[in-house]
Formats: structure tokens, C-alpha cells, sequence
């Protein structure tokens, strides 16, 4: 059985991961685990400028990736992206090869990130293994990331600016007889029976192992239990678990006598005791005041870009795309809505240029802003000022006149059961409006969350005209429920003092 490069990773996190996925099963898989799965191609297509010409090894056969990748090394012609390698069942792929006058290698793995983690120098391990053991001298090996300073230029890519590398041979090269050792491990586990691994650190570490539900199914852990704990580290929850406290009732039953975090107790108590309410309305109206007309309630749609391509981006920096406004002039007074979404026809188009503008005219000087999260918002905002000098004056103005509708929530000034233990908008407004349809974002359509939003408005220019037509109504329709989802809020917490 082949152990590849991500299956060494997995074993590495926990035996019975490498084995699930060997032997096992798609059923519990975590959603959240399966999306980080899923690996972007900018930076990788940039890599591959960065080197000029380069000779790709497309998908086939294994054996014949190896075959093909042992060919273009023998000319020695071009650098060589995703070459393949093979060794003792053990199999990897490099990023880019390039290959020095006395036929050794240069490897350079390729990361989307702006510094070397722990599990990146282990996969390299892994693959200076299987190389060097395949009939092959490496010469350097590289690992080549995103240089966090790197700013974006409208209209330009600077691939030599873009990456950084750092020589991580000798580091390697340490690392091998434990490589050695722990392959063999792994070749063993994928052929045995199913390894007995219970919740532990792991599960989390270095990424959520997508089989974490399978694992709470094994052992009996309920669907919501003290893993669910907010704000609570994991390692915490995993020893709570091993000293058999597994419910809420389990951790409140435990604590409540003892000096230990309120925020965690109140999430355990109202869980355990059923309580469905706490308002503390004493804070809440020293919160209320904060709200001076005329309100603007805001809420900004974004993307990321690994790649920046527009002016003053940085690996990875938020750029807004869409905006909700709903706006009052008094309190209790009419609601107006304002709305902007960008229409770009392709990723190189600056969806900023149009929003800053049609925003600095729909938002007066005199107005208060309104956003949860309001940090997001102001980041944002403090960007496109740089961005943009013409409305910079305009922008910061903007940023001096936040208020974080979140406060009230995060605070447990206002609590509910429903919300366990979140004050994330999206356990927040179900939990004060159970039985509104028209706030339940469940009952939108295509657009749901923040992920959705992002994935629709990049596709949005491979649609035909009707399709993008649809595909921008349902995006207006979601950030118009952010705002608007404000709106109801503030009105409940007048409505309970």
C-alpha cells in the first residue's frame, strides 16, 4: 500500500487518521476539516513564473509520473513542476526541481502561508526522503512562501518580490533517521487493524482531523458536550474528557462550586438548568446610549486574494466587495436600506474602486456606524484608505465613529441557552428570533454565510448573464439580512430594558 506525502501527515497527527483514510469510511466527515482540504493554484501558478520556464508533469498513472519526471531530469533542460518520485511504497511530489550542471537537485516546496510551520518541515522531510533515496543527489532544499511584506500593484504581478525562500537542507537532513523510522511505523498501520485513538490533542492538531465525529460517535460523546465549550482551549476539553466529564451537566455539576472562568460556567449552567434568558439591563442601557443618529448599520462581503493584485494588498488581506447599508435618522424612526455589490468581469478588477467611492457618498460625516464585529469593518476601512488617498480623509473620519453592536453579547450582558455559549451573530439572532422565518438564514437561497458569498462572487464571471443576474440578487439578499438582522437587535435590546 503507497504512503504518500499527506498520508505520512495525517499519520503523523494520529495513526487512526492515516488509517480512516487508507481503510475506512466518508461517513462523519467534519465539513470544517474537509475545506481546508481544499488547496487554492494562484501561488502555485505564480511559482511556476517565478522560474520561467518550467515543464509540468500532468496527472496520470503513477509510474508514469515517475517515468516521465526521471526523462526530464535526464535532459536536464527545464525546472520540472511537480515532479514525481518513488521509493520503497513511499511517494511524493516536488513542487519545482531545478536541476545543477552535475545533474543534483534543487527542491523548492511551494507553501501559500507568509511562515514555515512545524507540519511543513515534515512533509519536506518526508520528501528529501523518498528523493534522496530514488537514485537522486539534492543539492538544496527550499521552502518557498509568500513574503508577508509584499503589497500589491493594480495591474501588476512582481513574482520576484512575492516569494521569499529559506534554505532548510541541513534541517532535513537531521530529520531523516526519524523519518525512516516512522515510515516504517506508518507502512505497518495501513495494512493492521483499526488503531484504538480516542479524542485527544491531536484531533485539533495541526489541523481538525475530518474524522473528529466518527470519533465522538466511538465513544459515546454526545452531539453538544464540554468540546463545545466556547472560548475553552481544546487540550482543556480533551482532559475533561478523559476525567469523564462529557455534558454540560457533567462540567456544571463539577464547577459551579469552584472559582473557575464565568463565561464558561454561565455556557454549562443555562445548558444544564435550562434557563432560557439573562439580561442585564442596567449595562445594556449604559450600551444604548452609544447609539447617536443618524445610525448607519454596515456590513462589508469580502474575498481574499494569496496573490494580491490590487494596490496596497497584502498576502491574504480582506478585500470588501459588497456592502449593506440600513440606516435610521432617529430612534424607532423609518428604516432606509442603501446596497452596493461590484460587477467585475474578471479577477484582475479592483471591486474597491467603485465600492469607496459609492460608499464615502452614502455614509455622511455626522453618522454613527453600526457593525458586529465592527473590527472587520474598520479594518477594512483603514485599508481602502491607503488604498485609495482621494477619500482617505473621508475613510478615517469613518473609522472614529464605530460602535461594535457585538459589546452587549460578548460581554453575557444579554444571554441566551440558544446561543451556546456564541455571539456569533448567526447563534445570536435565531436565539432572540426563534420563530421569524425572514431572519433565519437557513431559508436563503445559494448564500447562507460569509464562505458562500466569497465562493459566489468569484464564479460570478464564468456565469452566463441570467445566472450572474440570479447569483447577484441572492448575494444582495444575504449582506441585506446582515444589516437588517442589526436593525431587529437593537430594537429588542430597547424593547427589554
Amino acid at each position: 500500500m503507497i504512503l504518500s506525502k499527506s498520508g505520512y501527515i495525517s499519520g503523523l497527527q494520529c495513526p487512526k487518521r492515516l488509517w480512516l483514510q487508507k481503510n475506512g469510511t466518508s461517513k462523519n466527515i467534519s465539513n470544517k476539516a474537509a475545506e481546508l482540504l481544499e488547496l487554492g493554484h494562484e501561488v502555485g501558478d505564480a511559482a511556476l513564473q517565478y522560474f520561467g520556464q518550467v515543464e509540468k508533469i500532468e496527472q496520470a498513472s503513477l509510474f508514469a509520473m515517475v517515468g516521465k519526471t526521471k526523462k526530464l531530469l535526464t535532459q536536464r533542460e527545464k525546472a520540472v513542476a511537480e515532479a514525481a518520485f518513488i521509493y520503497n511504497e513511499c511517494y511524493c511530489q516536488a513542487d519545482v526541481v531545478t536541476i545543477e550542471p552535475d545533474g543534483s537537485l534543487n527542491i523548492f516546496e511551494v507553501k501559500s502561508t507568509t511562515q514555515k510551520k512545524p507540519e511543513h518541515v515534515d512533509d519536506m522531510a518526508f520528501q528529501y526522503y523518498v528523493i534522496s533515496h530514488s537514485g537522486y543527489k539534492i543539492n538544496m532544499f527550499y521552502h518557498m512562501r509568500l513574503n508577508s511584506d509584499f503589497v500589491g500593484k493594480t495591474g501588476q504581478l512582481n513574482v520576484i518580490d512575492l516569494f521569499e525562500f529559506e534554505n532548510v537542507t541541513n534541517e532535513l537532513v537531521s530529520m531523516q533517521p526519524f523519518v525512516e523510522n516512522k515510515i516504517n511505523e506508518l507502512q505497518k498501520v495501513m495494512t493492521a487493524s483499526c488503531p484504538n485513538c480516542k479524542i485527544s490533542e491531536c484531533c485539533k492538531s495541526p489541523h481538525e482531523c475530518e474524522f473528529i465525529l466518527h470519533c465522538k460517535n466511538e465513544q459515546s460523546i454526545p452531539e453538544y458536550s464540554v468540546l463545545d465549550i466556547v472560548g475553552m482551549g481544546w487540550k482543556k476539553k480533551v482532559q475533561l474528557i478523559n476525567n469523564g466529564i462529557i455534558t454540560m451537566k457533567d462540567y456544571y455539576d463539577e464547577y459551579n462550586k469552584n472559582n473557575v472562568s464565568c463565561n464558561y460556567l454561565m455556557q454549562a449552567a443555562f445548558e444544564a438548568n435550562n434557563i432560557p434568558m439573562f439580561i442585564d439591563k442596567n449595562k445594556v442601557k449604559k450600551f444604548l446610549p452609544s447609539l447617536q443618529y443618524p445610525l448607519y448599520y454596515l456590513d462589508f462581503e469580502s474575498f481574499q486574494q494569496d496573490v494580491p493584485l490590487f494596490d496596497e494588498v497584502k498576502p491574504y488581506q480582506q478585500v470588501p466587495f459588497q456592502y449593506s447599508l440600513h440606516y435610521q435618522l432617529s430612534p424607532r424612526g423609518p428604516v432606509y436600506h442603501l446596497e452596493y455589490l461590484a460587477d467585475c468581469n474578471n479577477k484582475f478588477e479592483d471591486p474597491r474602486v467603485a465600492l469607496v467611492e459609492q460608499l464615502c457618498s452614502d455614509i455622511p460625516d455626522n453618522a454613527t456606524i453600526m457593525a458586529y464585529n465592527a473590527s472587520f469593518e474598520k479594518s477594512c476601512i483603514s485599508n481602502m484608505a491607503k488604498a485609495f488617498p482621494k477619500y482617505s480623509d473621508k475613510l478615517i473620519c469613518m473609522t472614529k465613529h464605530f460602535v461594535d453592536l457585538m459589546i452587549p453579547f460578548k460581554n453575557k450582558d444579554v444571554y441566551m441557552r440558544a446561543m451556546k455559549g456564541s455571539y456569533s451573530i448567526k447563534y445570536v439572532l435565531p436565539a432572540l428570533f426563534p420563530n421569524d422565518s425572514k431572519l433565519d438564514y437557513h431559508n436563503l437561497d445559494m448564500v447562507q454565510n460569509g464562505q458562500m458569498a466569497m465562493d459566489a462572487f468569484k464564479k460570478m464571471n464564468s456565469l452566463t448573464e441570467e445566472e450572474r443576474q440570479y447569483l447577484r440578487h441572492r448575494l444582495l439578499k444575504y449582506c441585506e439580512l446582515d444589516t437588517y438582522a442589526m436593525v431587529k437587535i437593537v430594537k429588542w435590546l430597547y424593547d427589554h430594558i
